[in-house]
Order: structure tokens, then C-alpha cells, then sequence
């Protein structure tokens, strides 16, 4: 008797267990084997991504990603919950929580001229995706852990 309820209670132990495994796995060694993209003492709530000499995404904590522009004389940030993204020559696409402290809100989009600064906001998936085919941007957002972080 001790036996069975003993393997019932290690089954389900494993079975709580799973989706934590699950997790891990595949935001860190799926993902980013062996860290290979970051510079050492880096961690997910204190890092920088290098978009180019000008535009960055500071992570200050595990919720907090501020997308900003910085030339010396210009500072400019344009969301401070990035979540997603990805750039090219022209532009930077990213995606952003609505609610700042919720990990599950809802995101939006936006659109970022690298040379202009300009950015424009949507709301939803759709809206976002047709004004990447309309301005002829092929970039898939991509989540901040497949990034060389500094």
C-alpha cells in the first residue's frame, strides 16, 4: 500500500513538474544554447540589445524593455515593454504590453523609420501585418532571447 501511493505521488509529482521543465527548456537551452548570444555577467532582467550605433533595447527588468533612440544630442524611447522584434536596414518592427505589469496582456505593434524616427501604433495583429505588406517589410517579430545581449 505504501508502494502504490508512494509511485502515485512521484507520477504526479512529475506531472506538476512538466510544464516548469517544459518552460525552461525552451526559453533557454532551445532557444539559446549554451548562451552563445550573450556577453558574460549579462541576465534576462539586466541586458542591452545593439540595434545599430543609434537604436537599442535596454531590458532594466524581467518586465521593463525600453526601445529608445540615442544619438548624444536626441533621446528618444518608444515603448518601455518590448516584448518582440526585429530590424533591417529601413525599419524596426517590435511588439509591446499594453499593461506594464501583467507578463499576459495584450500587445501592440509598431513600425519604426530608422532614418525618421517616425512610429506608428496598432492594435492588433492584423492592422500590423497589413502595414508590413503594404510598406514591403519581410521581418518576423522575434522574442529578446534570440538576440546577442550586452
Amino acid at each position: 500500500m505504501k508502494k502504490k501511493i508512494l509511485a502515485l505521488s512521484l507520477v504526479f509529482l512529475i506531472l506538476i513538474s512538466l510544464p516548469f521543465i517544459w518552460m525552461f527548456s525552451r526559453e533557454y537551452i532551445l532557444t539559446n544554447p549554451d548562451n552563445r548570444y550573450r556577453a558574460p555577467r549579462v541576465s534576462p532582467d539586466a541586458h542591452e540589445i545593439r540595434i545599430d550605433d543609434y537604436y537599442s533595447v535596454n531590458s532594466i527588468s524581467a518586465s521593463f524593455s525600453i526601445l529608445q533612440y540615442d544619438d548624444g544630442e536626441n533621446h528618444v524611447e518608444f515603448s518601455d515593454t518590448i516584448d518582440k522584434l526585429n530590424w533591417n536596414n529601413e525599419y524596426i518592427i517590435a511588439a509591446s504590453k499594453t499593461d506594464k505589469l501583467a507578463v499576459y496582456s495584450n500587445d501592440y505593434y509598431l513600425i519604426i523609420n530608422k532614418d525618421t524616427r517616425e512610429s506608428k501604433e496598432y492594435d492588433s495583429v492584423k492592422q500590423f501585418e497589413n502595414a508590413l505588406k503594404e510598406k514591403n517589410i519581410d521581418l518576423k517579430l522575434k522574442r529578446k532571447v534570440e538576440f546577442d545581449w550586452y
